[in-house]
């Protein structure tokens, strides 16, 4: 896809068979960074990127810029307070992303059969948002995705299409553990 420093931390990605292009998504953890595509001081929680067959990745959509979708830029930690080094020779603490991970930012992307529109999911607020390729723009306001269990809480994270149907799977957390 692409280097770290043209794309940041990913971890979603999505083929379009039709057109060769690949889609991936940021991904907030711990000790890499993302990229600050509009330099305002916060790393793109809301990033999608494209690499086509011609050329080299680029942002495709930033879904924390998209009215209705909060993908939780708003408890991001600048990129100055997470402290992170200029080289991988210098120590690493970043402690102000420790209890965001898995929490903000995007999971998992899919594209559906007919390779038109693409699926992502928010960490943040737990939906599922279905976006509109060609026009890069939603359809609907996203879909919650349901905690299945009674005994925890669960946070949505993939997502596959298969057959005319769409997936999201979960990570499912005891409400006590040790």
């Amino acid at each position: 896809m692409g280097d770290a420093g043209t794309v940041g931390a990913v971890w979603g990605v999505a083929y379009n068979r039709e057109t060769g292009d690949i889609f991936t998504s940021a991904l907030a953890k711990r000790h890499a960074a993302m990229i600050d595509n509009d330099g305002n001081g916060v790393e793109d929680l809301g990033a999608i990127y494209i690499k086509t067959t011609a050329g080299t990745p680029t942002l495709w959509l930033d879904l924390a810029t998209v009215p209705g979708v909060d993908v939780g830029l708003s408890v991001m930690p600048t990129i100055s307070t997470r402290g992170l080094p200029n080289s991988n020779m210098g120590p690493s603490y970043d402690s102000a992303m420790f209890g965001l991970v898995g929490k903000i930012g995007l999971g998992d992307i899919e594209i559906s059969d007919d390779n038109t529109t693409l699926y992502v999911v928010s960490l943040y607020d737990k939906k599922l948002y279905t976006i509109d390729i060609a026009s890069k723009t939603l359809i609907g306001a996203g879909i919650p995705v349901p905690n299945p269990c009674s005994g925890g809480f669960a946070r949505p994270f993939s997502v596959t299409y298969h057959r005319g149907k769409v997936y999201v799977g979960t990570i499912v957390m005891p409400l006590h553990h040790n």
